[in-house]
């Protein structure tokens, strides 16, 4: 029987959120890819052969979802979260949906909202973590199938909710392990370290940010991201911490 993808939720259930020695290195290996590939992005761009200026997305066009569990999953991150988690949620939302028309691609907008919500309730409810689970992505993840329960949603909505979540704090997440999980991670790492920036138009960017503005943003979460890792030494969180996590957060280019 193979292993689960590291980072699913069926991974956190074998693991409770703790890497081994192995998957560390499996992951050392993507983040050198992936900067490999983004240095040779920007040597690209230097010369001239990058793409053409992002195009402006009508804003409006992106639809909130109004169903009682979009409805519900907003109060539950407004009730549980302070201000600049909150918005880093609705603007992890945004960003992905943004990328997604770029990319041409569909998703299941109430289960992307309700993801792109409840995504960080493992950290803001860190104090309340269970003491089996080491993953802050891995607790909020169960919490949102939980979540999803209640709103009987089919089973398969709920691993796919799960999962997404469960995942982002992966190195990279492809098409191939769920769309709505492709788009949490996107728009989550546009939000904390900048990735993809330049592909949203400037005037996209200005109104994401005036509509769910950072709050101190890079300082709360550099502190967050700290502390949990601090916690869990063998978690993913920490993980990241130590390749540099807190370092890219602090130079993403947002003002705060």
């Amino acid at each position: 029987m193979s292993n689960p993808t590291i980072g699913s939720y069926k991974w956190a259930h074998v693991t409770g959120g703790t890497l081994r020695r192995n998957e560390r290195l499996r992951l050392l290996a993507q983040a050198i890819l992936l900067r490999l590939t983004n240095m040779s992005s920007r040597g690209l761009h230097k010369i001239g052969m990058s793409r053409a200026e992002a195009a402006r997305i009508d804003l409006d066009s992106i639809r909130i979802p109004d169903t009682l569990a979009a409805r519900d999953a907003f109060e539950l991150c407004t009730e549980a979260s302070p201000v600049f988690l909150i918005n880093h949620c609705l603007r992890t939302y945004l960003w992905g949906a943004l990328l997604a028309a770029r990319d041409e691609l569909r998703y299941d907008e109430e289960l992307f909202y309700v993801a792109a919500l409840l995504h960080d309730q493992g950290l803001a409810n860190a104090g309340r973590q269970r003491d089996d689970c080491s993953c802050f992505a891995a607790a909020g993840a169960q919490a949102a199938q939980q979540f999803a329960q209640r709103h009987q949603w089919p089973e398969p909505k709920q691993q796919v909710l799960a999962d997404a979540i469960c995942l982002h704090l992966n190195i990279r997440v492809t098409k191939h392990q769920g769309m709505e999980a492709h788009l949490l991670h996107a728009g989550a790492s546009l939000d904390v370290i900048g990735s993809r920036y330049k592909q949203i138009h400037v005037q996209n960017r200005t109104h994401v940010l005036n509509l769910y503005p950072r709050a101190g943003f890079k300082a709360e979460m550099a502190r967050l991201m700290k502390h949990n890792a601090t916690a869990n030494p063998a978690s993913r969180a920490h993980f990241l911490v130590t390749l540099g996590l807190n370092r890219m957060i602090r130079a993403a280019p947002f003002t705060e």
